[in-house]
């Protein structure tokens, strides 16, 4: 299913009520997955992050997880993807794109943090 740019996530109306995507809880996220990553003992090199908002969860699991040679993120909302991109974190890469439409790469770890409730 391809996103319309005529919804709340491209219209304006959810980054006037969240202007920061929630990127603050993003350390807190991030380390309960790097806690699974520990306990489970995975082991990757790629990462994927569909709906990665303004990019704080990829952020702290690169730095995390030096092994990982590459790491995206995708997000429907152009306005979430400009202010991951303006962050200008070296070694991801962020797309405003349905990762479910356009798939490109495999990945060895594919996260979907906080997108279920936004369907």
């Amino acid at each position: 299913m391809a996103f319309s740019s005529n919804d709340i996530y491209n219209d304006g109306t959810y980054k006037e009520k969240n202007p920061t995507w929630d990127d603050e809880f993003a350390p807190w996220k991030a380390a309960m997955v790097q806690e699974m990553i520990n306990k489970n003992k995975l082991k990757f090199s790629s990462l994927v992050e569909i709906g990665c908002g303004a990019g704080g969860i990829l952020e702290y699991l690169q730095i995390h997880n030096p092994a990982i040679k590459s790491c995206q993120g995708y997000d429907i909302s152009k306005d979430a993807i400009q202010l991951a991109q303006s962050k200008n974190l070296p070694g991801i890469q962020f797309f405003n794109k349905d990762l479910l439409v356009e798939v490109t790469e495999k990945a060895d770890l594919l996260l979907c943090i906080d997108v279920i409730e936004h369907i």
